[in-house]
C-alpha cells in the first residue's frame, strides 16, 4: 500500500498491484458505496496476473481513509472528485506513460465517469459495472420506481437527523456522510449531477464525453438494471464507442451471482474486459 495525503491533510492508503512485467495498462478499480477496496482482492489480483498495473483506493470516510463521516466531518460527491483527481496524480506518477483504464463498480463509475468528464482524458477506457443513473425511471421496467422515489425522499433527512447515513443499519451502503447522501438523493429525484458545493456543469461536460465504454449489467441485479445503466451512458456524447452486454450466473459459473459477488470470483468478468480492451 502507498500512502497520500491529500490537499486538505486527510490521509488515505492506495492498494497497488504492480505487474512483474513492463506493463503499458494500468487499471483503476473504483469501488461501490460503503464496500471496502480490499473486497477487490481476488479481482485486482488476476488483473495482475494477466500482466496490468491495478490501483485501488477507498472512499473518504471508508476503509484506510483516516476520517469518519459525523456531523462535523461531512463531504459530498464533489469532495470524492477531487480526492480521486488527485490519486490520479499519483498513479500517473507511480505507473508514467500508461494507458489508465477506469473500472468503476456502482458508485466507482457513475464518480469515474463525473471525473472524467471534468478532466477530460483522464480515462482511455472506461469500464462499468453494475454501474447506473439512480433516478427512479431507471426502475420501472423492475417496478421499483415507487422505491426509489421513497428512499430518495428519506435517505438525506435521515441523515442530516442522526449526523451521518446509517448503511449497515438500514441495509444500503456504508457509514455515508450527509452530503454525499445528499447528491445520491438529488440524482434519484432528479436523474441529474448537480453537486452540492460545486458550481461546475458536470451534465454539460458529460455531453462532451466520448471516452469508449464497457457496460456490463449483472442478470437480475436490481441495484443496477439495464434501463437505469443505459440512462447513465445516454448522458454521454451521442459518438461514444459503447458496448453494452448482461452476464448471467451461467455464463460465469457463480452461484446466486449479483451486484457484489461477482468480484470475489472475476476470472471471467476479466476475461471479458480483456477481450474489450484489446478489439
Amino acid at each position: 500500500m502507498k500512502t497520500i495525503i491529500y490537499t486538505d491533510k486527510t490521509k488515505n492508503k492506495a492498494f497497488v498491484f504492480a505487474a512483474n512485467n513492463q506493463a503499458d495498462t494500468t487499471i483503476v478499480c473504483l469501488p461501490a458505496m460503503g464496500v471496502r477496496v480490499s473486497y477487490y482482492e481476488e479481482f485486482n489480483t488476476v488483473w495482475q496476473e494477466k500482466g496490468f498495473n491495478v490501483v485501488c483506493i477507498d472512499w473518504r470516510g471508508n476503509g484506510q481513509s483516516s476520517v469518519r463521516p459525523s456531523r462535523k466531518n461531512d463531504w459530498g460527491y464533489e469532495q470524492l472528485i477531487q480526492d480521486l483527481k488527485e490519486f490520479l496524480n499519483k498513479v500517473n506518477d507511480w505507473f508514467p506513460n500508461t494507458k489508465k483504464i477506469l473500472v468503476g463498480h456502482s458508485l466507482g463509475g457513475q464518480l469515474g465517469s463525473l471525473l472524467n468528464a471534468r478532466f477530460s482524458d483522464s480515462f482511455d477506457r472506461m469500464i462499468l459495472i453494475a454501474c447506473c443513473l439512480v433516478h427512479y425511471s431507471g426502475w420501472k421496467e423492475v417496478g421499483g420506481t415507487s422505491k426509489i422515489k421513497l428512499v430518495g425522499n428519506l435517505f438525506y433527512p435521515i441523515s442530516r437527523l442522526i449526523g451521518h447515513f446509517p448503511g449497515p443499519t438500514i441495509g444500503f451502503g456504508g457509514k455515508e456522510s450527509q452530503t454525499v447522501m445528499k447528491d445520491w438523493c438529488h440524482n434519484a429525484l432528479t436523474g441529474k449531477y448537480e453537486l452540492t458545493g460545486s458550481d461546475f456543469d458536470y451534465e454539460a461536460a458529460l455531453k462532451k464525453m466520448n471516452t469508449p465504454l464497457l457496460a456490463i449489467n449483472i442478470e437480475g441485479d436490481d441495484f443496477a438494471p439495464v434501463l437505469a445503466t443505459r440512462k447513465l451512458y445516454e448522458k454521454f456524447n451521442s459518438s461514444t464507442s459503447i458496448n453494452h452486454l448482461t452476464i448471467s450466473k451461467d455464463e460465469t459459473g457463480i452461484k446466486n451471482l449479483n451486484h457484489f459477488n461477482w468480484a470475489k470470483h472475476p476470472e471471467y468478468f476479466v476475461e471479458v474486459m480483456r477481450g474489450w480492451l484489446e478489439n
